[in-house]
């Protein structure tokens, strides 16, 4: 996924579950860059994500508030990418397959729609799946 404007490619902050590990494992390019090594250290993470952005990578990586929050700070060009609210059961069912915590999933089965909207009415550059799973 290219930008137009500047021919470079962009981050792809996605949702938990829309497929960005099977994504970067069939697309050349791209890199899932997994929130858990970063330990919450936001600055970091947002940093390897441009540099990765800067040197011709597509980097997924997590949708966290504080992620895109450095994101903006630092005039990245990313963009979000949400599951469709009304697709939460199927989503916690990929959850409960791919192995998720019980934690991870009560989680989300209490706060899916909250953070759902949270995105929606923080990011102006985003979208939303029509299928299952991400795609460029």
């Amino acid at each position: 996924m290219e930008n137009e404007k500047t021919n470079k490619h962009i981050i792809v902050c996605g949702f938990a579950g829309i497929g960005k590990s099977y994504y970067a494992k069939r697309t050349k390019g791209a890199v899932d860059l997994e929130s858990t090594p970063f330990n919450k250290n936001w600055d970091l993470y947002s940093n390897v994500a441009i540099h990765m952005q800067d040197n011709g990578y597509l980097p997924l990586v997590s949708c966290h508030k504080e992620l895109r929050n450095e994101l903006k700070k630092k005039g990245a060009n990313y963009i979000v990418v949400l599951p469709k609210i009304e697709d939460k059961e199927k989503y916690l069912e990929r959850y409960k397959k791919r192995g998720n915590n019980e934690i991870f999933l009560k989680l989300f089965e209490e706060k899916w729609e909250e953070f759902i909207n949270e995105i929606m009415l923080d990011e102006d550059n985003l979208s939303v799946l029509d299928g299952d799973y991400f795609s460029s």
